[in-house]
């Protein structure tokens, strides 16, 4: 299905099977949605009134050189009805005498990148070149203007910023201009203009050829079409050009109380498609729900590179999965939170969070100073020492298994010195992931987490072979002998 955009006053009573037709008056220009989200635009500058104001800083920030080019490399078609020169050409009054106001029709080739030689010689004598366009043109006898070519505006700061920028990735730009009705005197009545791309190094451009990547010279694009005005009313101009661009099947709109009326065998149809599209909804629910769960699973990858209060919440829901009891701060600014493992033999631990994300490669004294604060802060609290638990990401932009070791020799002594435990955020992670496959002692882990002194080792809980976890490992830390093994076993 292929959409077209008629940007100015058409009377649309066409309709085709294969296209969605959509048109924007000028009046309305502010309705202007992402041209690029068309196969084919069609601006029809017949219907612009000189005595009125339009809003050109809507229509240039929605449709530049590039968003022209976009719609022409991908396959799309661009045409622009009627002479610029004529159609944006204001004037003003001076005493007696009128003076062009050029802006608008500068701003109008600003968002082409072109600039045209056109001759203003009239004519009736037309010879074709082409035959694109034929069921339009034929309606052509006599015209005031004509065109003798057509070049990239290099005057114009947008067309030079745009070229600069193709230029700095290897690529060339130029433009060809070709007839497609021409005077007795050569000069085009109609014309293309076609964008070529051109590789200026191996490897620039090129174009994939079913999955593979095959380098090319040169790249053209689909024409910018320029077209006269043939002297037909503005109802008949959309029905000629539909069928131009998409053959002769445009077919009339039907009348409103056509749809009152059923044909035989419509409701039997009718029926089992609003069967079908009942089918449809409840299929697209439960797409919406099961997306809805794949995205909540997916929120336990964010303690790999999240920081701040969004890796803090993530590393609580973790350990809360992980059988934890985490009491949330009072107010901000207090500790990360109070962690409580129950245990089978009805003991509980206790211990106090610090969670910390950085970009750097090793953490700083911050969160351990802090850390041991809450600590000091817990002994009022519960007239008990709570463990100290770091929890923390380094060079958190880097992939885990990539990452260096981010605990200083001198780091780890005073953890050890305060009785307090660090572990990082990806073997956090990998427990998470070993205890969904159920393949992890909570309660053992639990235990040595709490007992352990500085750095935690996730070693000894990972176990002889980790086969068919690959894909859920993947990046955060290295396989080693059918099994996962990280870089630093030690500080």
């Amino acid at each position: 299905m292929r959409k077209a955009l008629f940007i100015g006053e058409f009377a649309l009573d066409v309709r085709l099977r294969e296209v969605t037709i959509e048109a924007v008056p000028w009046g309305n220009i502010e309705m202007l949605k992402n041209p690029r989200d068309y196969d084919d635009v069609v601006i029809n500058l017949f219907t612009l009134d000189p005595e009125r104001f339009y809003d050109w800083d809507v229509f240039e920030s929605r449709f530049d050189i590039t968003t022209m080019v976009d719609i022409l490399q991908y396959g799309g078609r661009v045409v622009i009805l009627g002479d610029p020169r004529k159609q944006l050409t204001r004037y003003a009054r001076r005493g007696n005498m009128l003076f062009p106001d050029l802006k608008h029709l500068y701003r109008f080739y600003t968002c082409t990148g072109l600039s045209i030689a056109w001759h203003d010689a009239p004519g009736e004598q037309t010879a074709v070149v082409k035959e694109s366009f034929r069921t339009y043109l034929k309606h052509l006898r006599t015209w005031q203007y004509s065109a003798r070519g057509a070049t990239l505006d290099m005057n114009n700061p947008k067309t030079v910023a745009y070229v600069n920028a193709l230029q700095v990735r290897g690529i060339g730009v130029d433009v060809s201009f070709q007839p497609i009705c021409k005077s007795r005197y050569d000069s085009a009545i109609a014309f293309e203009v076609v964008v070529r791309f051109l590789g200026l190094r191996p490897g620039a451009l090129s174009v994939d050829v079913q999955g593979d990547s095959m380098p090319l010279s040169e790249r053209r694009l689909n024409p910018l079409v320029f077209l006269p005005d043939v002297g037909l009313a503005t109802s008949d101009v959309p029905r000629l050009i539909l069928q131009d661009l998409y053959g002769p099947f445009a077919q009339t709109s039907p009348p409103a109380w056509t749809s009152r009326l059923a044909v035989p065998g419509e409701e039997d149809l009718s029926r089992k498609v609003q069967g079908i599209q009942a089918e449809v909804e409840s299929m697209q629910r439960e797409v919406k729900q099961l997306v809805g769960r794949r995205e909540d699973l997916r929120d336990a990858v964010r303690v790999l590179y999240a920081t701040d209060k969004e890796l803090e919440e993530v590393v609580k829901r973790l350990m809360r999965e992980l059988g934890a009891i985490i009491e949330d701060p009072a107010s901000k600014g207090q500790e990360d939170g109070w962690i409580t493992i129950p245990l089978m033999s009805g003991e509980r631990l206790l211990g106090a969070l610090e969670v910390k994300g950085t970009e750097k490669s090793e953490f700083s004294e911050d969160g351990r100073r802090q850390l041991h604060d809450w600590v000091k802060q817990g002994i009022e609290k519960f007239a008990v020492k709570p463990k100290g638990i770091f929890v923390g990401i380094n060079a958190r932009k880097t992939i885990p298994c990539e990452r260096p070791w981010g605990f200083s020799a001198q780091w780890v002594k005073r953890h050890k010195a305060a009785d307090m435990v660090a572990i990082k955020g990806e073997h956090l992670y990998v427990l998470w992931v070993l205890d969904k496959h159920k393949m992890l002692d909570r309660e053992a882990f639990w235990k040595d987490l709490f007992t352990t002194n500085g750095v935690f080792e996730i070693q000894r809980h990972l176990p002889a072979s980790l086969d068919g976890l690959e894909v859920h490992l993947q990046g955060v830390i290295q396989v080693s002998n059918g099994a996962k093994r990280e870089n630093k076993t030690d500080a």
